[in-house]
């Protein structure tokens, strides 16, 4: 199957809109935050997407703290709530943290 102009969507609960609506002064709006984790993930699914499961992506807290200009407290604040909404999974490793964007869904042409 040929995914390079496949499309995604993502289901969210009015939960997880309110929560990436409040935005963060002078800094990376959580709804950025989120979309750029969206971003990673579908990267992956792109390359391996299995009926609908996401595939994890690796990354440190220290590098998204980097990239969202934010504390990495905040950043692991943000990942938690996230978590507990049920957005994502968040699975702290040796490497890294694992991210699984959840309830995304390829949308067919």
């Amino acid at each position: 199957m040929n995914t390079d102009k496949a499309q995604f969507s993502v289901k969210m609960s009015t939960e997880l809109v309110g929560f990436l609506g409040k935005a963060l002064p002078h800094r990376t709006s959580r709804i950025e935050a989120y979309t750029d984790l969206l971003n990673e993930q579908i990267k992956l699914l792109r390359i391996d997407f299995k009926g609908g499961s996401s595939v994890p992506f690796l990354v440190t807290i220290s590098d998204l703290a980097e990239r969202w200009d934010w504390s990495r407290p905040t950043v692991i604040r943000y990942l938690d709530s996230l978590s507990r909404i049920g957005a994502v999974k968040v699975e702290r490793c040796q490497d890294g943290t694992l991210i699984t964007v959840l309830n995304i869904s390829q949308d067919t042409p």
